[in-house]
């Protein structure tokens, strides 16, 4: 059996490109699958502040979900303090959603910004967040996590960053979760990264991310 369900323009399909139904445009209809990405536009969201749903925020969800395998927040949050993931670049679009996700999930969250930005992200919950051009930087996390860091999510993922995220993961290794694909500076720490069609794609036994976001 197959369910449908007609909706008004309000349901955004998130993953899809944006259909303008301008004057010379006749389509009036837009059919996807609703597990793949159609969700309800929040109250006193416009259609615009809605359109970024598909991008940042799904790019977080699959990074701490599908890359790096974690719980979803709806599931038992973890309570040991050592349970921290290091988010580099904390005020990207990314950044500051992987931020919320994971706090969500219950993690301890770290992270790397500017000195202008710490407000910003310990605001979205960060616990302790690092200047990534101070030349120490690395040392700082590796000493505030005991040097057991094993997961990671490098919001960047180019220049000096794969280096960096790297090498502040502790001595037993670990997964760091990418944005652009990059092959790992250590054989202990590994990458992972993954397309659009990987979320798309649906297993027999799993959800999706979009189906975290509903």
């Amino acid at each position: 059996m197959v369910r449908l369900q007609i909706g008004p323009v309000r349901l955004h399909p998130s993953l899809f490109p944006v259909l303008w139904t301008g004057p010379s445009n006749t389509t009036h209809y837009l059919v996807v699958d609703a597990k793949l990405g159609v969700v309800p536009i929040p109250d006193g969201w416009s259609f615009e502040e809605a359109a970024q749903l598909g991008v940042a925020p799904m790019t977080a969800l699959q990074r701490l979900h599908q890359s790096l395998e974690l719980p979803s927040p709806f599931e038992a949050r973890s309570t040991d303090p050592r349970c921290t993931v290091l988010i580099w670049g904390g005020a990207s679009a990314i950044g500051q959603y992987a931020i919320q996700f994971a706090k969500l999930s219950g993690l301890r969250v770290l992270t790397t910004a500017s000195p202008k930005n710490f407000d910003l992200v310990r605001g979205l919950g960060t616990d302790e967040v690092f200047d990534y051009r101070d030349e120490s930087v690395v040392e700082e996390i590796c000493a505030a996590t005991w040097n057991a860091l094993d997961i990671a999510i490098n919001t960047v993922s180019e220049g000096k960053t794969p280096e960096q995220v790297t090498s502040a993961i502790g001595d037993k290794g670990g997964k760091v979760a990418i944005i652009l694909s990059y092959e790992s500076p250590r054989p202990t720490v590994k990458v992972a990264f993954s397309k659009l069609p990987d979320v798309l794609r649906r297993e027999s036994n799993g959800k999706c991310p979009t189906e975290l976001l509903v």
